[in-house]
Protein backbone atom coordinates (compact mmCIF):
# COMPACT_ATOMS: atom_id res chain seq x y z
CA UNK A 1 0.00 0.00 0.00
CA UNK A 2 2.98 2.33 0.70
CA UNK A 3 4.81 1.56 -2.24
CA UNK A 4 1.66 2.30 -4.50
CA UNK A 5 0.98 6.16 -2.54
CA UNK A 6 4.49 6.66 -3.36
CA UNK A 7 4.47 5.78 -6.69
CA UNK A 8 1.88 7.93 -7.24
CA UNK A 9 3.23 10.84 -5.62
CA UNK A 10 6.63 10.65 -7.70
CA UNK A 11 5.08 9.49 -11.18
CA UNK A 12 3.88 12.87 -12.14
CA UNK A 13 7.20 14.68 -10.76
CA UNK A 14 9.61 12.45 -12.77
CA UNK A 15 7.15 13.25 -15.90
CA UNK A 16 7.39 16.74 -15.20
CA UNK A 17 11.58 16.59 -15.43
CA UNK A 18 10.90 14.30 -18.50
CA UNK A 19 9.04 16.62 -20.50
CA UNK A 20 9.47 20.14 -19.04
CA UNK A 21 9.40 21.10 -22.58
CA UNK A 22 5.67 20.94 -23.36
CA UNK A 23 5.06 23.15 -20.37
CA UNK A 24 1.96 21.99 -19.91
CA UNK A 25 -0.40 22.43 -16.82
CA UNK A 26 0.12 18.92 -15.62
CA UNK A 27 -2.58 17.38 -13.00
CA UNK A 28 -6.07 19.71 -13.44
CA UNK A 29 -7.85 20.73 -10.50
CA UNK A 30 -11.37 20.42 -9.45
CA UNK A 31 -14.09 22.25 -7.89
CA UNK A 32 -16.48 23.00 -5.29
CA UNK A 33 -19.45 25.32 -7.03
CA UNK A 34 -22.40 24.28 -5.26
CA UNK A 35 -23.59 27.57 -4.07
CA UNK A 36 -22.84 27.61 -0.41
CA UNK A 37 -23.63 30.83 2.00
CA UNK A 38 -19.47 31.99 1.46
CA UNK A 39 -20.01 31.85 -2.44
CA UNK A 40 -23.40 32.83 -2.80
CA UNK A 41 -21.74 36.55 -1.54
CA UNK A 42 -19.25 36.66 -4.49
CA UNK A 43 -20.24 39.44 -6.79
CA UNK A 44 -19.52 39.62 -10.31
CA UNK A 45 -16.45 39.83 -12.01
CA UNK A 46 -16.65 39.11 -15.75
CA UNK A 47 -16.13 42.98 -16.38
CA UNK A 48 -12.64 42.58 -14.48
CA UNK A 49 -11.76 39.36 -16.42
CA UNK A 50 -12.97 40.92 -19.74
CA UNK A 51 -10.49 43.66 -18.90
CA UNK A 52 -7.88 41.61 -18.45
CA UNK A 53 -8.28 39.69 -21.42
CA UNK A 54 -8.42 41.98 -23.93
CA UNK A 55 -5.20 44.04 -22.25
CA UNK A 56 -3.64 40.55 -23.48
CA UNK A 57 -4.85 40.01 -26.62
CA UNK A 58 -4.24 44.28 -27.24
CA UNK A 59 -0.61 43.24 -26.59
CA UNK A 60 -0.25 40.26 -28.94
CA UNK A 61 -1.57 41.98 -31.61
CA UNK A 62 1.17 44.73 -31.13
CA UNK A 63 3.59 42.31 -30.11
CA UNK A 64 3.17 39.75 -33.87
CA UNK A 65 1.78 42.52 -36.45
CA UNK A 66 3.14 45.73 -35.45
CA UNK A 67 3.34 47.26 -38.47
CA UNK A 68 -0.93 46.52 -38.98
CA UNK A 69 0.44 44.33 -42.08
CA UNK A 70 -2.92 42.09 -43.84
CA UNK A 71 -3.45 39.24 -41.75
CA UNK A 72 -2.43 36.22 -43.16
CA UNK A 73 -2.43 32.60 -41.87
CA UNK A 74 0.87 32.56 -40.79
CA UNK A 75 0.20 36.27 -38.89
CA UNK A 76 -3.21 34.47 -36.88
CA UNK A 77 -0.94 31.45 -35.98
CA UNK A 78 1.39 33.60 -34.43
CA UNK A 79 -1.44 35.72 -32.66
CA UNK A 80 -2.79 32.45 -31.36
CA UNK A 81 0.70 31.49 -30.15
CA UNK A 82 1.59 34.61 -28.54
CA UNK A 83 -2.05 34.20 -27.08
CA UNK A 84 -1.36 30.37 -25.61
CA UNK A 85 1.95 31.93 -24.15
CA UNK A 86 0.12 34.76 -21.93
CA UNK A 87 -3.29 32.63 -20.99
CA UNK A 88 -2.25 28.58 -21.60
CA UNK A 89 0.98 27.87 -20.55
CA UNK A 90 1.73 26.94 -16.71
CA UNK A 91 2.69 29.59 -14.55
CA UNK A 92 5.74 28.85 -13.12
CA UNK A 93 5.62 28.49 -9.36
CA UNK A 94 1.84 28.38 -9.18
CA UNK A 95 2.42 24.77 -8.92
CA UNK A 96 3.27 22.40 -5.84
CA UNK A 97 6.78 20.77 -5.93
CA UNK A 98 10.71 20.43 -5.12
CA UNK A 99 12.78 24.06 -5.36
CA UNK A 100 16.31 22.77 -3.96
CA UNK A 101 19.68 23.82 -5.17
CA UNK A 102 19.06 25.22 -8.29
CA UNK A 103 15.83 22.18 -9.19
CA UNK A 104 13.03 23.12 -9.58
CA UNK A 105 10.11 20.67 -10.17
CA UNK A 106 6.29 20.76 -10.06
CA UNK A 107 3.41 19.63 -10.58
CA UNK A 108 0.13 20.66 -10.61
CA UNK A 109 0.63 24.03 -11.75
CA UNK A 110 -1.95 26.33 -12.79
CA UNK A 111 -2.07 28.28 -16.44
CA UNK A 112 -1.36 31.73 -16.51
CA UNK A 113 -4.82 32.79 -16.84
CA UNK A 114 -5.86 30.78 -13.63
CA UNK A 115 -2.91 32.44 -11.86
CA UNK A 116 -3.87 35.64 -13.14
CA UNK A 117 -7.37 35.49 -11.99
CA UNK A 118 -6.33 34.25 -8.61
CA UNK A 119 -3.58 36.68 -7.93
CA UNK A 120 -6.03 39.64 -9.24
CA UNK A 121 -9.24 38.80 -7.22
CA UNK A 122 -9.88 39.86 -3.15
CA UNK A 123 -12.04 36.65 -1.05
CA UNK A 124 -12.23 39.92 1.49
CA UNK A 125 -13.70 41.53 -1.34
CA UNK A 126 -16.01 38.84 -2.40
CA UNK A 127 -14.56 38.38 -5.54
CA UNK A 128 -13.16 34.93 -5.28
CA UNK A 129 -13.51 32.23 -2.54
CA UNK A 130 -11.17 29.62 -1.41
CA UNK A 131 -12.19 26.24 -0.61
CA UNK A 132 -9.98 23.83 1.39
CA UNK A 133 -9.99 20.13 0.75
CA UNK A 134 -11.46 18.94 4.11
CA UNK A 135 -14.49 21.87 4.07
CA UNK A 136 -15.14 20.44 0.03
CA UNK A 137 -17.50 18.25 -1.52
CA UNK A 138 -14.35 15.34 -1.36
CA UNK A 139 -13.31 16.42 1.92
CA UNK A 140 -14.78 12.56 3.12
CA UNK A 141 -11.44 11.17 1.20
CA UNK A 142 -8.45 10.35 2.96
CA UNK A 143 -5.37 11.83 2.29
CA UNK A 144 -2.03 11.07 2.47
CA UNK A 145 0.84 8.76 0.80
CA UNK A 146 -0.43 5.64 2.62
CA UNK A 147 -4.07 6.26 2.29
CA UNK A 148 -5.00 8.03 -0.92
CA UNK A 149 -7.07 6.62 -3.56
CA UNK A 150 -5.84 9.51 -5.66
CA UNK A 151 -2.97 11.45 -7.24
CA UNK A 152 -4.10 14.75 -6.00
CA UNK A 153 -4.76 13.58 -2.42
CA UNK A 154 -1.51 12.29 -1.89
CA UNK A 155 -0.61 15.15 1.21
CA UNK A 156 -2.82 17.96 2.74
CA UNK A 157 -0.67 20.40 0.34
CA UNK A 158 -1.96 18.49 -2.76
CA UNK A 159 -5.21 17.65 -1.74
CA UNK A 160 -5.89 21.31 -0.93
CA UNK A 161 -4.57 22.60 -3.84
CA UNK A 162 -6.47 20.67 -6.33
CA UNK A 163 -9.45 22.35 -4.83
CA UNK A 164 -10.02 25.86 -7.47
CA UNK A 165 -11.57 28.61 -6.28
CA UNK A 166 -14.72 29.53 -7.05
CA UNK A 167 -15.78 32.76 -8.75
CA UNK A 168 -19.04 34.72 -10.44
CA UNK A 169 -19.23 35.17 -14.09
CA UNK A 170 -22.14 36.20 -16.18
CA UNK A 171 -24.01 35.53 -12.83
CA UNK A 172 -22.71 32.12 -12.49
CA UNK A 173 -20.83 30.45 -10.16
CA UNK A 174 -17.44 28.38 -11.43
CA UNK A 175 -14.28 27.14 -10.30
CA UNK A 176 -11.36 28.83 -12.26
CA UNK A 177 -10.26 25.78 -13.20
CA UNK A 178 -12.39 25.91 -16.49
CA UNK A 179 -10.84 29.04 -17.49
CA UNK A 180 -7.63 26.43 -17.54
CA UNK A 181 -9.66 24.50 -19.63
CA UNK A 182 -10.81 27.33 -22.23
CA UNK A 183 -7.27 28.67 -22.18
CA UNK A 184 -5.85 25.37 -22.11
CA UNK A 185 -7.66 22.48 -23.66
CA UNK A 186 -9.33 25.07 -26.26
CA UNK A 187 -5.99 25.47 -27.71
CA UNK A 188 -5.08 22.08 -28.43
CA UNK A 189 -8.45 21.60 -29.98
CA UNK A 190 -8.35 24.26 -31.95
CA UNK A 191 -4.42 23.43 -33.06
CA UNK A 192 -5.67 19.69 -33.60
CA UNK A 193 -8.33 20.99 -36.10
CA UNK A 194 -5.73 23.18 -37.86
CA UNK A 195 -3.34 20.22 -38.05
CA UNK A 196 -6.42 17.79 -39.64
CA UNK A 197 -6.17 15.57 -36.40
CA UNK A 198 -9.97 16.68 -35.52
CA UNK A 199 -12.71 18.11 -37.49
CA UNK A 200 -15.93 17.96 -35.72
CA UNK A 201 -17.46 18.89 -32.86
CA UNK A 202 -18.03 14.96 -31.23
CA UNK A 203 -14.39 14.71 -32.11
CA UNK A 204 -13.52 17.46 -29.72
CA UNK A 205 -15.65 16.36 -27.26
CA UNK A 206 -14.39 13.00 -27.95
CA UNK A 207 -10.84 13.87 -27.56
CA UNK A 208 -11.84 15.63 -23.94
CA UNK A 209 -13.73 12.60 -22.86
CA UNK A 210 -10.00 10.85 -23.26
CA UNK A 211 -8.19 13.55 -21.46
CA UNK A 212 -10.69 13.37 -18.63
CA UNK A 213 -11.20 9.21 -18.78
CA UNK A 214 -14.64 9.51 -19.65
CA UNK A 215 -15.82 5.34 -19.35
CA UNK A 216 -18.00 6.05 -21.46
CA UNK A 217 -15.65 6.50 -25.11
CA UNK A 218 -15.37 3.64 -26.99
CA UNK A 219 -11.84 1.78 -26.55
CA UNK A 220 -11.30 1.46 -29.67
CA UNK A 221 -10.61 5.33 -29.89
CA UNK A 222 -8.35 5.77 -27.05
CA UNK A 223 -4.90 4.98 -29.05
CA UNK A 224 -6.51 7.67 -31.51
CA UNK A 225 -6.94 10.58 -28.66
CA UNK A 226 -3.89 9.38 -27.02
CA UNK A 227 -1.69 10.30 -29.99
CA UNK A 228 -3.07 13.63 -30.21
CA UNK A 229 -2.78 14.34 -26.31
CA UNK A 230 0.87 13.70 -26.60
CA UNK A 231 1.26 16.50 -29.16
CA UNK A 232 0.13 18.74 -26.57
CA UNK A 233 1.28 17.11 -23.53
CA UNK A 234 4.64 14.43 -23.41
CA UNK A 235 3.63 13.80 -19.38
CA UNK A 236 -0.01 13.21 -20.00
CA UNK A 237 0.43 10.35 -22.29
CA UNK A 238 3.52 9.08 -20.46
CA UNK A 239 2.17 6.60 -17.96
CA UNK A 240 -1.22 6.12 -20.06
CA UNK A 241 -2.98 9.09 -20.97
CA UNK A 242 -6.15 8.30 -20.50
CA UNK A 243 -7.56 10.47 -17.21
CA UNK A 244 -4.85 12.29 -16.51
CA UNK A 245 -6.88 15.36 -16.54
CA UNK A 246 -9.58 13.73 -14.96
CA UNK A 247 -10.45 10.33 -13.36
CA UNK A 248 -6.46 9.45 -12.84
CA UNK A 249 -5.73 12.01 -10.75
CA UNK A 250 -8.35 13.58 -9.34
CA UNK A 251 -11.24 10.66 -9.58
CA UNK A 252 -13.50 13.02 -11.40
CA UNK A 253 -14.68 13.45 -14.81
CA UNK A 254 -15.98 16.90 -15.40
CA UNK A 255 -18.40 17.42 -18.34
CA UNK A 256 -18.12 20.97 -17.05
CA UNK A 257 -14.69 20.90 -18.28
CA UNK A 258 -15.39 19.64 -21.68
CA UNK A 259 -17.65 22.35 -21.79
CA UNK A 260 -15.14 25.20 -20.82
CA UNK A 261 -12.89 23.32 -23.33
CA UNK A 262 -15.34 23.99 -26.42
CA UNK A 263 -15.61 27.58 -25.07
CA UNK A 264 -12.11 27.69 -25.40
CA UNK A 265 -11.83 26.29 -29.25
CA UNK A 266 -14.21 29.27 -29.83
CA UNK A 267 -12.46 31.72 -28.46
CA UNK A 268 -9.35 30.70 -30.27
CA UNK A 269 -11.55 29.81 -33.39
CA UNK A 270 -13.06 33.40 -33.48
CA UNK A 271 -10.17 35.46 -32.58
CA UNK A 272 -8.43 33.59 -35.76
CA UNK A 273 -11.32 34.67 -37.76
CA UNK A 274 -11.67 38.34 -36.98
CA UNK A 275 -7.59 38.67 -35.18
CA UNK A 276 -8.04 42.38 -36.21
CA UNK A 277 -11.75 43.25 -34.58
CA UNK A 278 -12.29 40.77 -32.16
CA UNK A 279 -13.03 41.58 -28.85
CA UNK A 280 -12.98 38.76 -25.78
CA UNK A 281 -16.34 39.18 -23.85
CA UNK A 282 -17.19 36.11 -21.27
CA UNK A 283 -20.91 36.99 -22.26
CA UNK A 284 -20.71 35.35 -25.47
CA UNK A 285 -19.85 31.86 -23.67
CA UNK A 286 -22.22 29.82 -22.05
CA UNK A 287 -20.60 29.38 -18.63
CA UNK A 288 -24.09 28.13 -17.01
CA UNK A 289 -23.15 24.84 -18.19
CA UNK A 290 -19.51 25.28 -16.81
CA UNK A 291 -20.91 24.69 -13.27
CA UNK A 292 -19.94 21.39 -12.31
CA UNK A 293 -24.27 21.20 -10.63
CA UNK A 294 -25.65 21.98 -13.69
CA UNK A 295 -23.52 20.13 -15.64
CA UNK A 296 -23.05 16.62 -13.68
CA UNK A 297 -19.79 14.84 -13.38
CA UNK A 298 -18.61 11.23 -13.46
CA UNK A 299 -17.06 9.89 -10.38
CA UNK A 300 -14.60 6.97 -9.89
CA UNK A 301 -15.69 4.28 -7.44
CA UNK A 302 -14.62 4.84 -4.52
CA UNK A 303 -14.46 8.39 -4.48
CA UNK A 304 -16.48 9.80 -1.73
CA UNK A 305 -18.95 12.75 -2.73
CA UNK A 306 -20.68 14.92 -0.74
CA UNK A 307 -24.20 15.87 -1.49
CA UNK A 308 -25.50 19.32 -2.72
CA UNK A 309 -28.20 19.20 0.51
CA UNK A 310 -25.50 20.89 2.51
CA UNK A 311 -22.44 21.04 1.29
CA UNK A 312 -19.74 21.81 4.60
CA UNK A 313 -21.67 19.58 6.89
CA UNK A 314 -23.66 16.71 5.16
CA UNK A 315 -25.45 14.27 7.60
Amino acid sequence: MMIRGLWVLILPFLGALACSKSDPSEVKQETDDRPTPENLKLIDVTDRVNSWVNEIIRDSRLEVNPGDEPWNHDLKLKLVNSLSQKLAIAHPGSGLGIHWKGLNLEISTLTKIEHMIINGLSQDHHEIQFTKFIDSRFGDNPTGIIKAKFMSHVTTKTADHSISPVIRVNSNLIGVDKMGHFAEQGLWYFLAEKEGLISTPQERWQFGQFTEGDPDLDTSLHEKYRNIYGKYCKTCVMFGGFGYYGMTSTGVCSYGDLMANEGGYQFYAQIYAAPDTYEFDLKNFDTYRWNEEVTPSKFKPGLKVRSTANPLHPQ
